[in-house]
């Protein structure tokens, strides 16, 4: 099934705090979850985010960095964080709308969003190495592999010697 007609992408607002609590489970779903092909539990050790995290990242939405939710009706399917520097993160869609196509809509979304709001020319992704499924789901949605790693920044959090991140690019131009 694609992503339905029914589901919005659009950057957060202020009111979107009333569904932090229920986003913040839906992230951490995606990420440590074993009803998620996205699950990274084997790799890092903690949350993928608190809920003040959260919290603070609706609130500051769109002075640095933009956070954009996938509705579903009143529901958030979905998420991904625009960072300032072009760095698409954060992207994390609820187990139960995985392999639907929203995680596809988010990301062309927010690649249009960085192309036409905000004038960037780069989008930029950070995989881990040892999970080349989303490698190649990511090249799928135009991103490109030049080569470059980089090593995980948190090593305190791995609950492996190491997890290099595999940087991702999207021209959008």
């Amino acid at each position: 099934m694609t992503a339905s007609s029914f589901i919005v992408v659009r950057p957060v607002l202020c009111e979107d705090t009333r569904y932090n609590s229920k986003v913040w489970e839906m992230i951490n779903a995606a990420y440590r979850s074993s009803e998620s092909w996205t699950t990274d539990a084997k790799i890092v050790s903690i949350p993928r985010i608190s809920l003040d995290e959260l919290n603070e990242t609706v609130l500051n939405s769109g002075k640095e960095n933009v956070l954009m939710y996938a509705f579903d009706e009143e529901n958030v399917a979905g998420c991904i964080l625009i960072k300032n520097d072009g760095t698409l993160s954060l992207l994390a869609v609820s187990p139960s709308y995985q392999s639907r196509g929203v995680g596809g809509l988010l990301i062309k979304e927010s690649l249009d969003y960085m192309k036409s709001v905000l004038c960037m020319k780069l989008a930029i992704i950070h995989v881990f190495q040892c999970r080349p499924e989303l490698i190649a789901w990511y090249q799928r949605l135009g991103f490109e592999d030049d080569g470059e790693v980089m090593p995980f920044p948190f090593k305190s959090i791995l609950l492996v010697d190491e997890a290099p991140l595999v940087v991702l690019k999207n021209k959008l131009f």
